[in-house]
């Protein structure tokens, strides 16, 4: 196969070919054409542009491999093929510029890295098996896994809610959804406020202390969580509360256990 048997083309007026995404997947497509005389299969492609520096000082080796959807093409026909490049997970968001080579062909590359915000939290439930109006030290260890900094600031104040009544509430709004003709969101929206209400009642908030924590790409640290539990929760009772942060929560199971620790 000689260079001009592939032709690679973009579907717009510009030559360049795109691809879009998170840095672990970012995704596009050639159009290519055969204009030689005999059948083409295709399974390589590969992307060169000068090393690319992540955020944790890794370089993204040159030239980098993609995945090429393979494809076959006979003399005179032309055919779009996928494309996905896989760059360290850490690669700061922006846009990047190379050269897509296809059986010796090359055509510029740009390459737009979304932001991606990937926080891991362990243990990802907190469990306190304490006695009410007690103050408790969790440590919890982040992990930023993604491409831009993260701040942990502080958690404040976690509404509780018995598990029983949790699940009371996702039956009432399942029971509701079958009598009345409204949209599931709208009945979720008011049962929630109601039984909201309840949980503020009968439970209260969990008192949660930290101090503030920003992580850097692919940093991890623990951080200490000081938790003090309300005054009015019933023993044998089990509560959860949630705290959101970024696309995950950190989750907390109170065990209400009656007496002493053993």
């Amino acid at each position: 196969m000689v260079e001009s048997d592939i032709d690679i083309y973009n579907i717009t007026e510009d030559e360049r070919v795109t691809l879009v995404g998170e840095p672990h997947a970012l995704r596009g497509a050639a159009y290519l054409r055969n204009r030689g005389p005999g059948k083409i299969s295709l399974r390589e492609a590969r992307v060169l542009c000068a090393p690319l520096q992540s955020a944790m000082g890794q370089e993204t080796a040159s030239p980098v491999p993609v995945a090429l959807s393979s494809a076959t093409l006979h003399p005179g026909q032309a055919q779009s093929v996928a494309l996905t490049l896989e760059l360290d997970r850490h690669t700061p968001p922006g846009e990047y510029s190379g050269e897509l080579e296809i059986a010796g062909r090359t055509r510029p590359v740009i390459m737009h890295v979304a932001e991606a915000p990937r926080l891991r939290i362990s243990p990802k439930s907190v469990v306190i098996d304490r006695r009410a109006d007690e103050t408790v030290v969790k440590r919890v260890v982040f992990a930023n896994e993604g491409n831009v900094p993260l701040r942990i600031g502080a958690l404040g104040d976690v509404l509780l809610g018995e598990d029983l009544l949790l699940r009371r509430s996702l039956s009432v709004t399942l029971a509701a959804v079958g009598e009345q003709r409204r949209p599931l969101e709208d009945l979720f929206a008011e049962i929630a406020r109601d039984e909201a209400k309840t949980m503020i009642r009968e439970s209260g908030f969990l008192q949660v202390r930290n101090r503030s924590l920003t992580l850097r790409p692919g940093e991890v640290s623990p951080l200490d969580l000081e938790i003090r539990l309300p005054e009015k929760l019933k023993t044998n009772t089990r509560y959860i509360g949630r705290a959101p942060l970024y696309t995950t929560e950190l989750e907390f199971v109170i065990v209400m256990m009656d007496g002493e620790r053993q």
